[in-house]
Formats: C-alpha cells, structure tokens, sequence
C-alpha cells in the first residue's frame, strides 16, 4: 500500500495560521501535541522500513492507495476535495476536539477513518455524533526509548504542572513533600523545552503528573520510556466550553499498574505515600516498549490502515 502523509495542504499558504504555529515551534524547539504524533509514526514507519512520503506534489498524491492526514484542517479541505476513487482517506487524531468544529468537516462521507488517541476521545466523539461509530478508530502515538538511563537520581519527586491546581491544594502538596524531607522540582507545560524536560526526567525517582485531563498523555509516556513511575492527579472528568464527559481515566488514559497510580486531592497524602513506597515495583519503561514505543504505535498504524482497506466480504 503507497502512503502519502499530509500536514499541510499542498497549495499551503505562508501566510496561514498554521504556517506560524509550525514556525514558532521550530524557534522554540517545542515539538509537541501534534507535530509529535506526526514524528512518531514517521520513526516507527522507518524503523519497520515501511515506504512513505511526506507533503509530496500533488501529482504524486493522486497514485496513492492512503492518505493520511494530520495537524492541518487546511490539509483536510484539500484531501477530501481531491480524494480519488478507490483511495482510502484516514485522518487523525490531531484535528478536531468535537466533531462540530470547522462545519463538521470530519464527518465528510469521504474520509474511511478517523483515529481517536483513547478510549475516552473516542466516546466522546461519537456521543456527540454517533453515526461515526464505526469510522472512529483508537490509535495511541508512540514515544522513542532512550538507552537506559545510569544517571544519580537526585530529584524525589518531579512535579509537571499542565494545569494548576488551585493554591491551597498545590500547597498542601508541596507541605507533605517538604515534612517527609523529600526535594521536589517543578516544570510547567508551555515553559520548558523538551531536552529539559528529558534531563530532569533521568535524574527524578518519580513523575508526579497534574493535568485536568489527556487526550493520550505523551509527556506521561516520556516518562514511563525513561523508566520514571507516574503519580498522576485524576479529576475524573473533561470540560471544555459546552462538552463535558467523566471517564476514569481522563487524566492518564494508558496509565497501568506497571506504570504508577492515581491520585485524587481528598486521598492525597495516603495515595503518595503508597505509590513512593511501590516505586521499585514498577517497570514502566516495559510496558512502553512493549504498547507505546514508535515501532509498536506504527505497527497498529498499519495494521489499521491495512484492515480498512480490505474488500468488504459480501
């Protein structure tokens, strides 16, 4: 099967919105949310030496059998007005929060498939529109595996805030952390660059995560690949303007027992104290090589895309 990757339209305008985001991530080396899911699947397709091309001219985009889309709405608009017969169009999961965005353009009777990072995104979607059910398909991004990490670990515990937690909360958290004599530092999402990050990662016994809600977690899943068990706040539900959704697993939807715990606020100083004792029980860097590496995110890429191009059996 020839695939053809797009994240941009290919009569791409510089001076589009998209343009300067992509633009200001590259100044400051910030590659996360989209362009990330994007450069996974693109070192998992080459580390199974699987032929692709990215953003190619248009008339070498008409001779393939899939399209793929992501990042770019813009991309999207173009793909399904140029889409071919017999061509099979997947797109996702970097587009759209709701279905509705954009005129309803993911519901266009010409994409095949549209790919969800999670359970909860995928239920999500189809409660808003459930005539999607069956085009929605659950695709979790990978992370790369460093080599294994030898470094001191001289930070106890390493506190990403995504989202801030209310003052008398959050200092409720530091309190405990500094009566058990234990060191802490934080990093906050949007201020950080991904090698800093990465470098306090090798050097923390443990992540303690805090985010209203993922929509799959892959600062999480860097973690879990440099071997750093997770404690992650667990709110229980999304809300955004009119959606609202409760999920169990809202904050961390692949966090597993071989990877951390969750917290909640009301528990907090039990549920820390439980997982700090457990952290040489836990091999989270097992299960992402095994579930979430890049090599096994682009197997079930394939794997998708190969079985919704199958010949329906009549």
């Amino acid at each position: 099967m020839s695939l053809v990757i797009l994240t941009k339209s290919p009569q791409f305008s510089i001076v589009s919105k998209e343009t300067y985001k992509k633009i200001l991530r590259l100044l400051l080396q910030k590659q996360r949310g989209p362009s990330g899911v994007t450069a996974s699947l693109l070192r998992g397709l080459s580390e199974l030496k699987y032929k692709y091309q990215v953003n190619p001219n248009e008339s070498e985009i008409k001779g393939a059998s899939c399209i793929w889309v992501n990042e770019s709405i813009e991309a999207l608009s173009w793909a399904i007005a140029h889409k071919k017969e017999g061509q099979l169009l997947v797109v996702g999961p970097n587009l759209v929060v709701s279905p509705l965005e954009h005129n309803s353009l993911i519901c266009n009777q010409k994409i095949n498939v549209i790919l969800q990072p999670s359970l909860w995104t995928k239920e999500l979607m189809e409660n808003q529109k459930p005539e999607l059910k069956d085009k929605i398909l659950i695709w979790p991004a990978g992370v790369q595996i460093p080599k294994q990490n030898y470094r001191q670990k001289n930070i106890d515990v390493l506190i990403f805030i995504k989202n801030q937690l209310d003052p008398s909360p959050f200092s409720r958290i530091l309190k405990y952390l500094e009566s058990h004599n234990l060191n802490y530092e934080i990093i906050t999402y949007g201020r950080f660059k991904q090698k800093e990050y990465f470098n306090k990662l090798e050097h923390s016994k443990a992540l303690l995560y805090i985010s209203d809600s993922e929509s799959q977690g892959l600062a999480i899943q860097e973690a879990w690949a440099r071997n750093v068990p997770t404690l992650v706040y667990n709110r229980g539900y999304y809300h955004f303007k009119k959606l609202y959704f409760e999920s169990e697993k809202i904050s961390a939807p692949y966090l597993s027992d071989e990877c951390g715990m969750f917290f909640t606020m009301p528990n907090f100083e039990a549920n820390f104290s439980n997982f700090f004792s457990r952290l040489k029980h836990f091999s989270p860097r097992s299960y992402v090589e095994r579930e979430l590496s890049d090599l096994a995110s682009a197997q079930k890429f394939i794997n998708i895309v190969t079985r919704a191009n199958m010949p329906e059996k009549s």
